[in-house]
């Protein structure tokens, strides 16, 4: 009910008047999170004033928070994603040291289509690369080199590094098949190639598809015939759970 309050023009306009980055976050963030829109909200803080305010003032998970709430309602924001992608708001989130809220900006902008160069450049950059596969859940890695793929990012340092062996037992092992189909999509897509990925995937071929859903399996298949790799016992492991995901395609 107050969430609809909110809707309101006018009550619009007052709560941005009188917010905080932090009351703009903790909102947005919240309305995403329950499945809602909020255009009027949304078209609100998508504005020169508000936006200008939210990355000066704003803390780097307010930021980031907001970034992905916007992405996840299915809001372009333009101008906002235009102000989080200046040099100096880069520099303020890369500084803050928390790789979830880069995680969720890169994320964001993908899912939005926006350009961000900016920060896509520092992404990329061999101390954060390091840094992330070092430090970053599985979840983190994957989202952030599908957010590079989907941006048409060419990502060589990031690439390089998550096939390397301790990242992709990282990936892999203590990874949702979410992330593993992620990250091969990714690797598919920048058209790199990632034999110590592929190994993974093969030498647990029988648990990624037997935990994925049908367009995480889908998407590993397709992604491994795009890179040219046919071997038998990952195509029979996918093979081996068709009675399953006929099933949930019929859901």
């Amino acid at each position: 009910m107050w969430f609809e309050v909110l809707e309101g023009e006018s009550v619009v306009q007052k709560f941005v008047r009188e917010g905080n980055p932090q009351a703009f976050s903790n909102t947005i963030w919240a309305r995403a999170t329950l499945g809602l829109k909020g255009t009027a909200l949304a078209s609100a803080i998508d504005t020169k004033e508000v936006a200008e305010y939210l990355v000066r003032e704003g803390k780097p998970q307010e930021i980031s928070n907001t970034m992905w709430a916007m992405a996840k309602m299915g809001v372009e924001a333009r101008i906002l994603a235009s102000a989080v992608d200046r040099e100096e708001v880069v520099e303020k989130l890369v500084q803050d040291g928390r790789l979830q809220n880069i995680a969720n900006t890169i994320w964001a902008m993908a899912t939005m289509g926006a350009e961000a160069r900016n920060l896509a450049s520092t992404v990329d950059s061999k101390d954060f690369v390091q840094k992330l596969v070092q430090q970053g859940k599985s979840q983190n890695i994957s989202n952030t080199v599908w957010a590079m793929a989907t941006m048409g990012a060419e990502a060589r340092n990031l690439a390089i590094a998550v096939d390397r062996k301790d990242v992709v037992q990282k990936i892999v092992q203590a990874g949702k098949t979410q992330d593993i189909s992620n990250t091969i999509w990714a690797m598919a897509a920048m058209r790199v190639e990632c034999p110590g990925l592929i190994n993974g995937i093969k030498g647990d071929a029988e648990r990624i598809m037997k935990n994925g859903d049908i367009q995480h399996v889908s998407n590993i298949a397709y992604a491994l015939a795009d890179l040219g790799y046919f071997e038998k016992r990952v195509f029979g492991a996918v093979v081996g759970q068709a009675e399953r995901i006929a099933r949930e395609a019929k859901e």
